[in-house]
């Protein structure tokens, strides 16, 4: 059975703007200015990531990991026509590695590739399969994808993305995607892609990243369709709380990746994301 091969591009720019008032009032006694106060409150979008940080493990917590590294593997749904009730994955599963050295050094091992951000750098190395040309469109696409990749799996294990991205929460109520409910936090910057989270209104845990992508539809006309990743199976680890399954799904394709193991603070240096071909 032919297996297909999937290259996510983010797609959606938004702009955030923000209007600062145009006059402050002080009064007497020392008392800060109605602007002053505004700042130092907490926004609704910081509030709620707070609350669900708690539910990891907490931010002292979740702040001391500076290194990640998370070993499982893909399996890809079946295309073909099944019996009724049944569902299918492409055999082997593939494997799934990510390692990260915060702030900057993120890398994704995948069937025949790997991908690595190396500080401001982007390298990728072919490990099988048929030749891919490296034109320079291709790498722009696979230094976004690696980029957005970065983003949704630093949010779902330890609610941060990578300052180098300059993304800031924004809180969009809350919103009903694929039959999950709850409080939803988008997050904005100059990037070309803006991931979200929605988190269980009760336990405050995130229950989804939604992102978007770029697709080919059956009459080859290319469209932006929403790719919704699933966090479940949370299981404590040194501490903390990650997600052991992650559900992606999307118009034409449904990946389940499990996770086999998460070593939190292993010794990874700047060699472990360094360029072999230098």
């Amino acid at each position: 059975m032919p297996r297909h091969h999937f290259v996510i591009v983010a797609t959606v720019l938004l702009a955030v703007c923000s209007r600062l008032p145009a006059q402050s009032t002080r009064s007497g006694g020392g008392q800060a200015s109605r602007s002053d106060q505004t700042s130092s409150r907490k926004s609704d979008a910081e509030l709620i990531i707070e609350q669900a940080r708690a539910s990891l493990g907490g931010s002292t917590t979740l702040d001391s990991v500076t290194t990640l590294e998370i070993l499982g593997t893909e399996e890809r749904e079946y295309a073909g026509a099944l019996p009724k009730g049944a569902t299918g994955y492409d055999s082997p599963a593939e494997p799934f590695g990510f390692k990260m050295r915060w702030p900057d050094r993120f890398q994704f091992t995948r069937h025949w590739f790997i991908h690595t951000l190396e500080g401001r750098a982007f390298w990728q190395k072919q490990t099988g399969g048929p030749t891919v040309p490296q034109t320079p469109d291709l790498q722009a696409t696979a230094r976004r994808s690696t980029e957005l990749n970065a983003a949704t799996c630093t949010l779902a294990f330890l609610l941060k993305t990578p300052p180098s991205l300059g993304l800031r929460p924004r809180y969009l109520g809350v919103v009903k995607i694929e039959g999950l409910e709850g409080p939803t936090v988008e997050f904005v910057g100059p990037t070309t892609y803006a991931p979200k989270l929605i988190f269980d209104p009760v336990g405050h845990t995130p229950m989804a990243a939604i992102t978007t992508a770029r697709r080919f539809d059956a009459s080859g006309i290319e469209r932006v369709v929403q790719v919704v990743k699933r966090l479940e199976d949370y299981r404590k680890v040194d501490g903390l709380r990650f997600p052991f399954r992650l559900d992606e799904r999307a118009p034409g394709r449904h990946t389940i990746t499990r996770i086999k193991s998460i070593r939190v603070n292993p010794p990874l240096g700047l060699r472990d994301f360094a360029n072999p071909s230098r």
